[in-house]
């Protein structure tokens, strides 16, 4: 598959995080609504999405959008979507993103540990369906969890994830599994407000599909990314 462009990846970054919010198949009026563009412009990138295998159409009546008795078409990202998101140029990120995402998360994190740390976590969570790339969603949710342990510290529950701490390991032998785990964790967690946890967990999902679809050199990067990030924190 071709890479996508940026156009593209916007369109489609933003139909999965739609499907992913509310768990049904999305209308295109809705993509319009949130990039601010025309329903006739959105329609037709997500009809060109799915000629190339990332969205499947399906037609459906439902009142809540379409009216008693309409038929309307509404799209759902298929297995290849989030790939088409993550593989970029031949199965690989490009450099630009990363390094892009890697130092904007890094002076935001250093930024906000100077004042309210978890004003950043909140922040961080709101603005999690947003990110442009995929390596500024895993970034941003990475830095997430860093910052949910920071406000575990001290805490009886902190000692339940140390085992998955250590299971980090050191960069090159990261279990980026771990991760995942963590962020399932902190939707438990109860010295975390409601609607915190509810964010980790709405998220949990993706955040353990995009991490299962990193290449060797994204889940090198990660890795290195996650160890200074919790050293950052002081976890």
């Amino acid at each position: 598959m071709k890479s996508l462009t940026g156009r593209q990846r916007e369109f489609l970054g933003n139909l999965l995080t739609l499907y992913h919010q509310a768990k049904t198949p999305v209308h295109y009026s809705e993509v319009a609504e949130r990039l601010d563009v025309a329903k006739g412009t959105a329609y037709e990138m997500l009809r060109l999405l799915e000629e190339r295998g990332l969205l499947q159409a399906e037609y459906t009546r439902q009142g809540a959008k379409g009216g008693p008795g309409r038929s309307m078409v509404v799209f759902r990202p298929t297995i290849r979507a989030t790939r088409g998101l993550m593989r970029l140029a031949d199965g690989k990120w490009e450099d630009d993103d990363w390094e892009q995402a890697k130092h904007q998360i890094l002076d935001r994190l250093q930024t906000g540990l100077a004042g309210d740390h978890e004003h950043l976590l909140d922040e961080l969570l709101q603005h999690l369906p947003d990110p442009h790339t995929p390596a500024m969603y895993l970034t941003q949710m990475t830095t997430a969890i860093a910052l949910g342990l920071r406000s575990l510290r001290g805490s009886v529950e902190m000692k339940y994830v140390r085992s998955m701490l250590q299971a980090l390991g050191q960069p090159g032998e990261l279990g980026l599994s771990a991760l995942s785990g963590l962020g399932v964790g902190l939707s438990l967690a109860k010295r975390l407000n409601r609607r915190l946890r509810k964010a980790f967990l709405d998220q949990a999902a993706r955040f353990h599909s995009m991490l299962a679809q990193l290449d060797t050199e994204g889940q090198r990067r990660l890795a290195q990314l996650t160890k200074e990030i919790l050293d950052l924190v002081g976890i």
